[in-house]
């Protein structure tokens, strides 16, 4: 079951996280505060900086986020899918991804049973894994087994939405676009379009924090 914004709080919110992240990483809880959470995709944004009970520096939080994370040691109360920090992404889809490190799959997903095999290095030297761009279509794919039905995931910055229009005889879509967009660009024909309603679905839930502007960590995950 994918988390959402009324599971993220029904497990105990902000407070839970904190206490969570704390205990992995090992500094004080008053390290961290907890800047915003949105729904639409959950988003939690937080900062860390030190303070009179940390007596760690930045850097060497950095650091120790860096090595949790890759070596699959942080508990946030579901299986963690994805952790950015500033441009390296630390993990992706659930595979490491972080230099320095092995790629080794943390949390085994439909979409990275075969994910060494897809990885790439771009110009900067960052393993990625390819997501679905802008436009792509993510509707829950159908499973066997009673496997759990998951959606394609979406390039950062869009998130899987339903797009629709009441006063179209078309049925709805699920496709990738940008999270904030209240419309989308309904393809008719080769050279039409038609704006339809646009809004995210709940999906796996997504984690944005920064080190005073020294460290941009983005982490998803899923609920267990």
């Amino acid at each position: 079951m994918e988390w959402s914004f009324d599971q993220f709080y029904a497990e105990g919110g902000t407070t839970s996280f904190v206490d969570r992240l704390a205990g992995s990483l090992g500094i004080h809880a008053s390290t961290i505060k907890v800047v915003s959470v949105y729904d639409g995709s959950l988003v939690v944004n937080y900062e860390l900086a030190p303070t009179e009970e940390e007596p760690l520096s930045l850097e060497d939080i950095a650091k120790k986020q860096t090595e949790k994370f890759a070596e699959g040691k942080v508990e946030l109360g579901a299986p963690i899918l994805d952790v950015a920090a500033g441009a390296e992404k630390v993990v992706a889809d659930g595979v490491v991804t972080a230099q320095g490190f092995a790629p080794v799959v943390l949390v085994e997903t439909p979409t990275n049973s075969n994910a060494i095999a897809r990885q790439h290095v771009n110009l900067m030297g960052v393993w990625e894994l390819a997501y679905l761009s802008a436009g792509g279509r993510c509707e829950e794919k159908e499973t066997t087994k009673g496997a759990p039905a998951r959606r394609p995931r979406c390039k950062a910055s869009l998130c899987c939405g339903k797009a629709s229009n009441p006063d179209s005889v078309l049925p709805p879509i699920e496709v990738c676009h940008t999270r904030d967009a209240p419309t989308y660009n309904y393809r008719l024909g080769a050279f039409e379009t038609e704006e339809w309603q646009f809004a995210c679905v709940d999906g796996a839930a997504k984690v944005a924090a920064s080190l005073s502007a020294v460290l941009a960590i983005a982490v998803a995950y899923l609920m267990a």
